[in-house]
Parts: structure tokens; C-alpha cells; sequence
């Protein structure tokens, strides 16, 4: 790491000399190289860790300053689990001031109706009454953005307006419901199959020219021991190419653990004609043996009888009795 300029170390150490400090980093270029196409920017190694140490610091506070448009900042913001509690708390408690302060929204947007998320209010000489809102109804989640109302009020009614307007035009589809089978793999060994069996439903709002898709991920073979519940897949809602939501697939019913003999009894189900060409290959090696044995039988017993007549023919060639 190259050492600080003289200046710019001195005005460093002046600025953490303050009681408070605010840090504000553009992202472009600061946190995260120039690129063509800003979306497809992302920060480099370290920089967001750096960031979220500036802020743990006492009396330290951390900004990013991007010149992004307000719905995709939001959309990317809403994805952050901490940001949208945030963004839709109606109060909140400041327990990090001395003494405790009790401090309620001004964005009003958040009591004109139940299902209102967030976001923010803004105001600017030039953007006049800004305000960024979101709501989430019957699965669909949108987000609103007006800039230049006149009045704050102005901001309030044109965000109710455009959010009412969204959502008119979604229809809420079911694609997936809790319990439904949507995979049924076989059972090694002991034969048949599981459900595989979606642990929620989801809902998504779908336009009529959107598109509706499902994939699943699940195995095609499970062997046991599988306890009822047990996650084995996913499912996974598209709408127009997009994800839209995704549930895990549990198994609909405990499977115990193959025993020997049903894997015996399933590789002589899988396998028949390797057992067959076995068994046949057994078969005639008995076969053959017998036969062996047999010609040794039967060649002793020939022996026997030729050691018989030969000596009948010297007990003749002697003179003797022949029996």
C-alpha cells in the first residue's frame, strides 16, 4: 500500500479528529470499477467490508452516493433484508442516542394504506417534492417514483395513484400450492415412489402478456432411510424469464433403509437378463460336471471289465476253470 501525499494525510487526520463523521463514497469508480453498462457494475474485493467497518466506528457514519435512477436503487435496496424493515416501520427507536429517542415517519404514504412498504421521502431545489413508494399486493410487489409535485402532498396522492394504477393491472396466479406433488423419484430397493411435496404455496401477479413458468429440481432416484419433511428439491416460479419465488419440495413420507434382501430382490428386478445368463451359465457348468463325473464312471466300469475278460482269457490259457 503507497503512503498517503502530506496533505491529503493531514486532512485526513483533522477530518477523524471531529466528534462526528459523515463518509460519503460515490459507487462508480470509487467502490466499484467504470464500466459500460452501470447494472452490470459490482464492488471490488474488500471495498463493502471497508464500508461496514466505516459505520461500526463510534460517531461514524457511512454514505453511498450513486447517480442510479431512484426504482432501480429501490429495487435493489428492497432486497436487503434490514433496508425494508426500515423502509416500512412507521417508528422506531433511536437507542444509540443519549437519551433514547422515539421518532415516527414522515413519509405518510405509509398510512394510506395497509399495503404500502415503503420508501422514501426527498426534496431538492430543482426535483422539488420527491418521493419513492412500494407496496406489496395479492403476490405482486411494485414500486412507484414521483418527482416534481408541487406540494407534499402532491407526492403522496401521485404515488397512491401510480401504485393503484400497477397493480390493476396484475392478476394474482397460484402456481405452485402448499402440499401439491410436484416430483415423485423412485425408491432404490424397495420400489415405487416418493412425493416430493411443496413446503408453501407461492403467489405471483402476473400481466396477461407475461409468461408463467415452473422448474423443478429433485432427484429421480432416492434410497432410504428418509424422514418424513426431509428437504430433496426445489421449486422455482419464473415470470417472464425473472425469478419470482422459490419453495423447497419435502419428502410426503419416511422411507426405512434397504435391507439385503430388497436389494437382492430389487437387482434381480433390475437385472434380469445379466441373472438369467448367469443362471444358465451355472446350469450347464453343472451339467458339464455330471458329465464328467458320468465318463468317469463309466470308464472305470470298462476297465473293470476288460481287467475281467482278460483274466478269464489266461485262466483259459492255463487250463483253469472259467467262471
Amino acid at each position: 500500500m503507497s503512503p498517503l501525499p502530506d496533505g491529503l494525510r493531514s486532512a485526513v487526520t483533522a477530518l477523524a479528529a471531529r466528534p462526528k463523521v459523515v463518509i460519503a463514497t460515490d459507487f462508480d469508480g470509487v467502490l466499484a470499477p467504470l464500466v459500460h453498462d452501470p447494472m452490470a457494475s459490482r464492488a471490488l474485493p474488500g471495498t463493502i467490508e471497508s464500508l461496514e467497518g466505516l459505520a461500526a466506528l463510534p460517531a461514524t457514519y457511512a454514505a453511498v452516493v450513486s447517480g442510479r435512477d431512484l426504482a432501480t436503487l429501490t429495487q435493489r435496496l428492497l432486497r436487503i433484508p434490514a433496508f425494508a424493515r426500515i423502509a416500512d416501520a412507521r417508528s422506531a427507536v433511536l437507542r444509540s442516542a443519549r437519551p433514547q429517542r422515539h421518532i415516527e415517519t414522515i413519509n405518510e404514504l405509509l398510512r394510506m394504506a395497509p399495503w404500502v412498504t415503503g420508501v422514501k421521502t426527498g426534496h431538492t431545489f430543482g426535483a422539488l417534492y420527491v418521493l419513492v413508494g412500494s407496496g406489496r399486493r395479492r403476490g405482486t410487489e411494485l414500486i412507484s417514483v414521483a418527482i416534481g409535485a408541487p406540494t407534499d402532498e402532491d407526492r403522496f396522492n401521485d404515488n397512491i395513484e401510480l401504485l393503484d394504477y400497477g397493480f390493476a393491472q396484475y392478476k394474482p396466479r397460484r402456481p405452485i400450492r402448499r402440499g401439491a406433488a410436484l416430483a415423485d423419484p423412485s425408491i432404490e430397493y424397495a420400489g415405487g415412489e416418493l412425493p416430493l411435496r411443496a413446503a408453501r404455496g407461492i403467489t405471483v401477479g402476473v400481466r396477461p402478456d407475461q409468461r408463467l413458468a415452473v422448474a423443478v429440481r429433485a432427484p429421480r432416484e432416492v434410497e432410504g432411510p428418509i424422514r418424513r419433511g426431509a428437504a430433496l428439491g426445489t421449486a422455482t416460479v419464473f415470470v417472464d424469464g425473472l425469478r419470482a419465488g422459490r419453495v423447497p419440495l419435502r419428502a410426503g413420507r419416511a422411507v426405512p433403509k434397504a435391507f439385503l434382501a430388497d436389494r437382492v430382490r430389487s437387482f434381480l428386478d433390475d437385472e434380469p437378463i445379466p441373472v438369467a445368463i448367469a443362471v444358465f451359465a451355472i446350469l450347464m457348468g453343472v451339467f458339464l460336471l455330471w458329465r464328467l463325473l458320468r465318463r468317469g464312471d463309466e470308464g472305470e466300469d470298462e476297465m473293470a471289465g476288460r481287467e475281467e475278460m482278460r483274466a478269464k482269457r489266461e485262466r483259459q490259457r492255463d487250463g483253469g476253470p472259467v467262471k
